[in-house]
This record gives structure tokens, sequence and C-alpha cells, in this order.
């Protein structure tokens, strides 16, 4: 598969995640808005980075990109203790969402690893492929996200 086109695919899979964990906004809306912003700076500072980066400087990128999956990780990590920690509180349906979004939030979590993989492991000649993807397809993800943000 052309690397510009798998990070195009995990990155529009990630704007499903942010689509995703909203409904739970609606239990957590605090926490799940500083979170969200969060993200979504750290994937913008990335992005940005990225854009200036030569095929070169490539791990200083692989580097920036690392980070915003780590990032990621913390957030799945917070999720599941904010989980662990309303439990007794939340009805069933709540709970099943909760877990089915938290469920779907890892899955995605993988597909961009999958795109760091594919990065990390690209030809120099196709470093600028893979670049302008991932910046297009942030560009796709901010978009999408502002457009389920307005809707609360």
């Amino acid at each position: 598969m052309n690397p510009a086109r798998l990070v195009a695919l995990a990155l529009g899979a990630l704007s499903a995640v942010l689509l995703v964990i909203l409904p739970v906004a609606f239990m957590r809306r605090a926490t799940v808005d500083r979170s969200a912003r969060r993200l979504k700076k750290q994937f913008g500072k990335t992005a940005e980075a990225l854009k200036d980066y030569s095929s070169e400087q490539r791990d200083k990128a692989l580097e920036k990109a690392k980070k915003s999956l780590d990032e990621l990780d913390s957030q799945i990590s917070a999720m599941e203790d904010d989980l662990y920690e309303k439990w007794d509180q939340m009805d069933q349906e709540s709970r099943n969402t909760y877990r089915s979004n938290l469920n779907e939030f890892r899955k995605q979590r993988s597909q961009v690893a999958e795109w760091f993989g594919a990065m990390s492991h690209s030809a120099e000649n196709a470093w600028e492929d893979m670049k302008e993807g991932f910046i297009n397809s942030f560009r796709d993800l901010q978009t999408s996200f502002e457009k389920a943000r307005s809707g609360f």
C-alpha cells in the first residue's frame, strides 16, 4: 500500500476515534474537553514539525510522532482510570458505551501505530509523500473534530 495512503487512512481512523469518544463528553465533559484540546495541540505540533522536516531530519520528525503516540497512550490510560473510578456510579448503558468507546480508541491507536511503523521504515524518496499525506490527513482530522465539537 502507498505509504501516503496508509497515513491518510490512519489519521482518518484517528478522527473517527475523536468522534467516537465525544459521547463520553456527556458524562465527563470537562475532562474530555481538556484531553481533546491536549490531543489537538499535540497533533498540531507534530503536523507543523513534519512540514518543516526534510528526509535528513526524519529521526527528529519520528520523535515528534512518537511523542504524539505516547500522548494517545496517556489518554487511553486516563480513560481506563476514569472508567474504573466511576464504574459503580454508572448505569449499564453508560458502562457499555464507555467500554465500547475505549475499545474503539485502542483499535484506532493501533492503526496510528501502524502508520508510525510505516513512516519509520519508509524509504527516503517516499518521505515527502508520507509527510504530505500526514499533514493533509491531520487537516481533515481537525475539520472533523471542530464539526463534532460545534454540535455540543
